[in-house]
């Protein structure tokens, strides 16, 4: 193994993949262990601080599947903390949700077929608008659902929006509403909802569902994707998605790991933070050893 490609690992890269970079490391089960998802957290809180840095906003998605096999009560409790909100996903070019057909709801209601929640929750998502790396990642990431995005500003969707005086704030008329969240916050996550880089997403994505039932109403439509579809897709729905999404993250249970996928290599960057990582690790359990 070359000096540079051993300064990468866990991460190793799919050399024979030219029209972009693909990162894969292996993970031993979904969920993680305890060891490996130490690692990955110290890894992933570094890797979405240099992201920010290059003025990309974070995105965490979290299958529905995965929230209700792991973590539902958590995410209940939770949900209005983090503004979630929903979103189809899609591996290409699988189907999208579909409502339940009413011969199925009555077959159901009369106990004819057993009511199975997991057969119904495949294609959703959630997006945690409100994203606080340091709170999220240690409690949903590591589960094998968790997809992540890293999109470019859009002034369209950030506009200036009015502040409210402490005064105002507290007025009788108002207090109410401040008493459940501040309001410019609030406008300020829904008018993500009209980010270029989802809207792209959605477009080149949608790819032969363009008439399903749901899709209009939903604006949030985000690819979930294998190492094989680095291979496979065309490069026009490539160039979407890494301009939308210049690094894309996902976990992969098919591949059995977590992928990196990015527009340009990035390989000093992953090593520099893996190499970080081994340290900070090798030293807190040098710490914790009697």
């Amino acid at each position: 193994m070359s000096e540079a490609a051993e300064a990468l690992k866990p991460w190793v890269r799919a050399e024979s993949l030219t029209r972009c970079a693909l990162y894969w490391a292996g993970v031993s089960s979904a969920p993680l262990r305890e060891t490996e998802k130490e690692w990955f957290l110290a890894f992933f809180l570094s890797f979405v601080r240099a992201c920010k840095e290059q003025g990309w906003m974070p995105c965490f998605f979290l299958d529905v599947e995965t929230i209700e096999r792991y973590c539902q009560d958590r995410f209940l409790a939770e949900s209005i903390e983090y503004r979630v909100f929903p979103a189809y996903t899609r591996t290409p070019w699988g189907p999208l949700p579909q409502p339940i057909p009413q011969e199925e709801t009555d077959a159901i209601r009369k106990m004819e077929k057993p009511f199975v929640l997991s057969q119904y929750l495949k294609g959703y998502a959630q997006w945690f608008r409100r994203f606080q790396p340091e709170k999220v990642l240690p409690a949903y990431f590591g589960f094998g659902g968790a997809t992540m995005l890293f999109v470019p500003p859009d002034p369209a969707a950030a506009p200036p929006l009015p502040d409210f005086s402490p005064g105002v704030k507290k007025s009788p008329l108002l207090k109410d509403a401040f008493a459940a969240g501040d309001p410019v916050e609030e406008m300020r996550t829904l008018l993500l909802l009209k980010h270029k880089a989802f809207a792209a997403l959605k477009a080149a994505f949608s790819r032969g569902a363009e008439n399903h039932t749901g899709l209009k109403s939903m604006p949030l439509l985000i690819p979930r994707l294998r190492s094989q579809d680095f291979f496979s897709l065309e490069s026009g729905v490539l160039d979407v998605l890494f301009e939308a999404s210049p690094v894309y993250v996902a976990e992969s249970p098919g591949d059995r790991g977590i992928l990196i996928a990015s527009a340009k290599p990035i390989d000093e960057v992953l090593a520099a933070l893996a190499g970080a990582v081994h340290e900070e690790i090798a030293k807190k359990r040098s710490q914790r050893a009697p």
